[in-house]
């Protein structure tokens, strides 16, 4: 039987990843996965809201939020002067869009940084071969 999310699971959801911040790790590792599994448990033991959801499903679900989030965002900047008015909901998947974006940013520049240093220490390896 699929859970059926309201406004208040997105927003105890969105609250439980703004605290927990799985993107502080990198995508596809034991501790991201460690921190999703946080999540869903701190949801799951929710007494009001009663959630019953595996990890998977609040990644997927809280993804879902934010595709959703940036594409009204897109439309509503196409559709400038039209002021709407944000949610909670969207208050926290706005500074949750950030956060992620901003992690991933310093992750490309981390990557470049490396590439760069281990091209440089090859020139200097060659370098010092045509030196010998």
């Amino acid at each position: 039987m699929a859970m059926e999310w309201t406004n208040n699971h997105d927003i105890a959801l969105s609250r439980k990843v703004l605290l927990l911040e799985p993107y502080r790790h990198k995508a596809r590792t034991v501790e991201r996965g460690k921190v999703w599994q946080k999540i869903a448990d701190n949801l799951n033991s929710h007494s009001i809201l009663r959630f019953l959801v595996p990890k998977k499903l609040v990644r997927e679900h809280l993804k879902l939020l934010l595709d959703k989030y940036r594409a009204r965002m897109q439309k509503e900047q196409r559709d400038s002067g039209v002021e709407v008015e944000e949610t909670e909901l969207d208050q926290a998947l706005e500074e949750i869009n950030e956060k992620w974006e901003t992690t991933i940013e310093q992750d490309i520049l981390l990557l470049n940084n490396k590439k760069k240093i281990e091209k440089d220490r090859a020139m200097g390896e060659k370098g010092m071969q045509k030196a010998e």
